[in-house]
């Protein structure tokens, strides 16, 4: 893998602006570095640019976890991962670890409605029951960056821990300098698609080259036909059947 600085150099070859032998001038440059980062910010939010699903955990403590000292979720926080860009993605577990094997448990999310419903949000249980993230971004309470998790009930049990699985996406490069690393064959899907980001400024009133555009529309198809994952067949709880305070089984055949 090259440098960021290669990769953006080589969008602008792409669309003509520098000889192979040459650099982007040192404002084309930092200007090429934000449009790229700014693609990546749209390639979090799509499902099919994510190229994998990463796990977390943390210490659940009875200090935190309520609206008012909630765990922050983003690149040094609680949650120590990126800040989710796809939050109704999320799988939220908790699990206990005095109990060996260790056992996960699903984690409830809620909506912003159903958590403003609750009318005990300060309520607390040895064990949480469902999880309320907050997207926040500059919130005083968690800092900027971060979001914020709230559980309820709020847990006080000992040696907990929460545990959430979100979509991972090539994450922002600090400098121009950095070692760019990412999965197989997105650094050309990058180059050619922040060439297509860069043609409409530096080559303004001249119509894309299609060669680059079709190369540029392939490669995201490729990328996007590789993310996809296969999903589960759920039935939503409102259609199980309750006996005696278990869930039922639907039968497909008879609709019981």
């Amino acid at each position: 893998m090259g440098t960021v600085a290669d990769l953006i150099t080589g969008a602008f070859r792409r669309i003509g602006i520098v000889e192979s032998n040459a650099l982007p001038a040192p404002e084309d440059m930092a200007d090429g570095f934000l449009r790229f980062k700014g693609m990546l910010g749209l390639w979090r939010l799509q499902r099919l640019t994510i190229p994998f699903l990463q796990g977390a955990s943390w210490p659940l403590v009875p200090t935190k976890g309520s609206a008012s000292a909630p765990y922050t979720f983003g690149l040094g926080g609680d949650i120590n991962l990126l800040r989710p860009a796809q939050p109704n993605a999320l799988k939220w577990y908790w699990r206990d670890s005095n109990v060996s094997p260790a056992r996960e448990y699903p984690l409830v999310p809620l909506t912003d409605d159903q958590y403003a419903a609750l009318p005990l949000k300060q309520m607390t249980a040895v064990y949480p029951q469902q999880v309320y993230y907050s997207a926040t971004f500059n919130n005083p309470l968690v800092g900027v960056g971060y979001g914020a998790v709230v559980l309820c009930p709020i847990a006080t049990g000992s040696n907990l821990q929460g545990i959430v699985y979100a979509p991972s996406g090539v994450a922002d490069p600090a400098a121009l300098t950095t070692t760019f690393v990412c999965p197989d064959g997105y650094d050309l899907a990058l180059m050619d698609n922040l060439a297509r980001v860069l043609w409409p400024e530096w080559r303004e009133n001249v119509p894309i080259d299609q060669e680059l555009k079709a190369n540029a529309e392939n490669a995201l198809a490729w990328l996007k036909t590789n993310n996809v994952r296969p999903t589960e067949l759920a039935i939503d709880a409102t259609w199980l059947s309750f006996s005696g305070g278990a869930a039922g089984d639907y039968d497909i055949e008879s609709d019981t």
